[in-house]
């Protein structure tokens, strides 16, 4: 009766759909498959002749300092990390609800 338990068990694996989660475009030197990034956790968004764009949700700066951490350990060079521009970030709305700024 193991298996079944096991089969009915929720995933918790984050996914772009939580609230509260930064969104960041992650430029890339050289060519990267949209299977490498999907194995480093990344969703693919671009190549161009120089650089591919990646797209990565981070639940906080500790999962972002560890996918650089992954980029560096595959040998991939960083060209650029910026904030993806959208709705505004839930710790930034708590921040903003604490100050009584809203």
């Amino acid at each position: 009766m193991r298996g079944p338990a096991l089969l009915q068990a929720p995933t918790l694996l984050p996914t772009a759909t939580i609230r509260g989660m930064e969104r960041y475009e992650i430029r890339i030197a050289g060519r990267i498959s949209p299977r490498r990034a999907a194995a480093l956790g990344c969703e693919f968004s671009e190549v161009g002749s120089q650089e591919s764009v990646l797209v990565f949700a981070a639940l906080d700066q500790a999962a972002l300092y560890g996918l650089l951490s992954r980029l560096r350990d595959a040998g991939l060079e960083l060209v650029a990390v910026n904030p993806r521009s959208g709705a505004p970030a839930l710790h930034a709305a708590t921040r903003e609800n604490r100050d009584g700024q809203l």
